[in-house]
């Protein structure tokens, strides 16, 4: 979605991916995932909030995808068609569909 040319504004909330390791403290997350809970933590090692959308890849969750999908014009009919007729087990695959809807708009 990032090089589709999705925008993020940095701030607490966030999960990204340090898809370069810039963070050398370890993630509680697997493959170097991280939730930004202080963001001046961030900022200390990426020097701005630029810095950060340019190393980092930013990880909506389901509620800010579903925010993304309604800022871009994707219908609700085609969000309720995805979990209807898809073979989503659980919310982690749903949001990988959102994913899949999002990128097919941008």
């Amino acid at each position: 979605m990032k090089d589709r040319g999705l925008q993020w504004q940095p701030h607490a909330g966030c999960f990204v991916w340090d898809q370069e390791r810039v963070i050398e403290v370890s993630s509680p997350f697997p493959q170097n995932i991280y939730f930004i809970l202080n963001l001046g933590h961030f900022l200390k090692r990426f020097q701005s909030l630029e810095g950060m959308t340019q190393k980092l890849v930013w990880l909506p969750t389901w509620h800010q995808a579903r925010q993304i999908c309604t800022s871009i014009g994707v219908a609700d009919s085609r969000i309720l068609e995805m979990v209807q007729h898809s073979c989503l087990a659980d919310r982690d695959d749903e949001l990988l569909g959102l994913y899949g809807l999002i990128l097919d708009h941008l």
